[in-house]
């Protein structure tokens, strides 16, 4: 059986400039890089990149899914936005979740090995890939933490104040 590894990055505050772009070309010849976004898939090797990297300079979500059942998400937050209090105890509750500090932002990083696939997402045969929809269900409690920030993010990106490091 092969291995499947899908990788996506997506920018939200700023698109990616031409010279982000070759250097994401770099670490990957055969990946769909847009001005917004990085998505691969290997059935045979490894992405040559390190996502926390990608995160901290160009990305604000990351989704990694693994068909024997690894998954991670990744989230760029800003750190003045963050309910540091509310984050942290939900935190303490989890051990498959960290956050880190990267320049003016946080890092959510949330990280599960082997679970059950049919939980996280489903393989759809007629398109030849995984589809995570179960997946985001999943993320509800975690929403519910992160729920303030967002809305203060969606309000203030409505009023044209976006700048890179935002989100």
């Amino acid at each position: 059986m092969s291995e499947y590894q899908y990788y996506e990055f997506q920018a939200i505050d700023r698109p990616l400039s031409a010279a982000d772009r070759q250097a994401l070309r770099d670490l990957s010849t055969r990946a769909r890089i847009t001005p917004t976004s990085f998505t691969n898939s290997y059935e045979w090797g490894d992405f040559r990149g390190d996502p926390r990297k990608l995160m901290e300079q160009w990305f604000d979500l990351h989704l990694y899914l693994a068909n024997w059942g690894s998954r991670r998400l990744m989230m760029r937050l800003p750190a003045r936005l963050v309910d540091r209090k509310t984050l942290n105890a939900f935190l303490t509750e989890v051990d498959f979740a960290t956050l880190k500090a990267a320049g003016g932002a946080l890092i959510l990083d949330i990280q599960v090995e082997e679970v059950d696939l049919a939980l996280w997402c489903r393989y759809d045969h007629a398109e030849g890939g995984y589809h995570s929809r179960p997946f985001r269900n999943q993320l509800q409690e975690l929403a519910q933490c992160v729920k303030p920030e967002l809305s203060l993010l969606k309000s203030a990106g409505a009023g044209g104040q976006s700048q890179r490091g935002f989100v």
